[in-house]
């Protein structure tokens, strides 16, 4: 397939007079999209787009909101089905004005479900009128595309071939992930994973061709959301990682602990013992591979030389369509503890 000029996308899609959704960086809004035409089209110097809002209003209410935008934070109106019925998945859920990202944690009668929105911890019922299917845009691609009502056998043999390429891009951060890890691992050096923070199992998901056993940890603060991944053919348990976990019978050769220590501190629970915890867990010569803000990775450099853990590599997340820019992916191995008679014998 051709190569994406994204250039041109931009300028298709978000030119002067285009219907558009913003993503809201403002406390309280993480997680919604509110849409808006375009005034301004993007330009190679700013990079922004003026854009004025269909529901929000100015701070007096006199006239419809104008902002500039960072083009990254906008998007065309993604598609829709026309009739759809739900399960348990991520969806937007059409409330105060914009669409909000959530998951259904519960399907009810007459067409309604419950949606759980990670930023606020809330739940609320929805008709399902009120819900699509939550979509990425992906390099001017929508992920996953829309299911068409009819189409013929050509066509649906164009939308497996779509489709392919569309879950490569979903899985590209967990593949990204490996080959950070490739210069260090052979063939079986990692065969039992824990996904500290594994929501939906995707991690879990995109390893399912590598010779590797998943156990999946979904939080006990958020949505119940093991019923998803046993759904996806995997296995996990719920935990809150503010105390210990039960390992027994085995040890863990890579720990993905994903803003895990990030949500442990906005409960006040000790950094400290949750890598005393996951030294614990892991295996020597095991890998933690950490997502988080910098000054969580800052925290865990401290402490390396005392684990007799050794860094390996670090990332940004920059240049990721799903991920907030600003996380690190930060990976660490752990050592072997060798006495000093030990480390004459290997000399």
């Amino acid at each position: 397939m051709a190569a994406v000029n994204t250039e041109e996308i931009e300028r298709e899609c978000f030119k002067k007079g285009a219907q558009v959704e913003v993503n809201l960086e403002e406390p309280g809004f993480r997680g919604s999209w509110f849409t808006g035409t375009v005034i301004r089209a993007v330009t190679k110097k700013t990079r922004k787009l003026f854009i004025e809002f269909d529901t929000l209003r100015s701070d007096d209410g006199s006239k419809p909101l104008r902002e500039l935008v960072d083009v990254i934070l906008a998007r065309p109106i993604p598609p829709r089905e026309r009739f759809r019925s739900f399960k348990f998945e991520e969806v937007d859920a059409y409330y105060n004005d914009g669409w909000w990202e959530g998951v259904i944690t519960g399907v009810h009668e007459d067409d309604r479900y419950t949606v759980y929105f990670r930023p606020s911890k809330e739940e609320i019922q929805f008709r399902g009128s009120d819900l699509r299917l939550h979509r990425e845009w992906v390099r001017g691609i929508w992920v996953p595309p829309l299911e068409e009502e009819d189409s013929d056998e050509e066509n649906d043999d164009e939308d497996e071939e779509w489709t392919g390429e569309f879950k490569n891009m979903l899985d590209l951060r967990r593949e990204n992930y490996w080959n950070l890890l490739s210069p260090k691992i052979s063939t079986d050096t990692i065969r039992n994973v824990m996904d500290m923070k594994a929501n939906m199992g995707s991690f879990g998901a995109a390893l399912k061709n590598k010779d590797v056993w998943v156990m999946n940890i979904i939080s006990e603060e958020g949505p119940n959301t093991l019923k998803l991944v046993y759904d996806r053919g995997l296995i996990g348990s719920i935990h809150n990682w503010c105390e210990a976990y039960s390992t027994y019978p085995r040890t863990y050769d890579l720990l993905h602990a994903g803003t895990v220590f990030s949500d442990i501190e906005k409960k006040g629970c000790s950094g400290e013992d949750l890598l005393i915890e996951m030294d614990r867990i892991l295996r020597p010569t095991g890998f933690i591979n950490i997502r988080d803000k910098q000054h969580v990775i800052d925290f865990v450099k401290k402490y390396l030389t005392a684990l007799h853990w050794e860094a390996v590599t670090a990332a940004d997340t920059s240049t990721e369509v799903d991920q907030d820019g600003d996380d690190i992916v930060f990976i660490v191995q752990k050592k072997l503890w060798l006495t000093t008679e030990s480390l004459r014998t290997t000399e």
